[in-house]
């Protein structure tokens, strides 16, 4: 009898799709993939947009809180949000694992990268009523 290990490696590709299709959350696609490697090795199909993604404040900092991950419960998914912008205000968010976000009150945009890390600052434009009182 083989490992039960050896028996995920075989399963039909017509068995993980469907499988894959019930899990639409981005997240909890990684931890499938996780169960076995070679399922990572064979294309899932796409994922449905999940934009925009829900940011949820827990004591510890920012998690993501995804809305399709079980239809009788809401997982919150940890994210390693960096400590000097647990605080910032979430505008939006794009495909990529990008996040806009507002860590001062009136300066600071930034877009942040969850997946990389990498963070873009967002230069300050002048508002409308800015550009009135003092014309070019």
């Amino acid at each position: 009898m083989a490992p039960s290990g050896r028996r995920w490696n075989y399963m039909p590709r017509s068995v993980l799709r469907r499988i894959s299709y019930h899990v639409p959350c981005k997240f909890d696609r990684v931890r499938m993939q996780l169960v076995c490697h070679s399922w990572y090795l064979r294309h899932l199909p796409p994922l449905p947009p999940q934009l925009p993604w829900l940011l949820h404040p827990l004591a510890g900092g920012p998690a993501f809180s995804c809305l399709f991950s079980g239809a009788d419960d809401l997982r919150l998914h940890r994210v390693r949000v960096p400590a000097d912008l647990r605080s910032a205000r979430f505008f939006g968010s794009y495909d990529g694992g990008w996040l806009f976000l507002a860590s001062g009150r009136t300066t600071g945009n930034i877009l942040l990268n969850l997946r990389t890390g990498r963070r873009i600052p967002i230069p300050e434009t002048p508002t409308s009523s800015a550009r009135q009182r003092n014309p070019a």
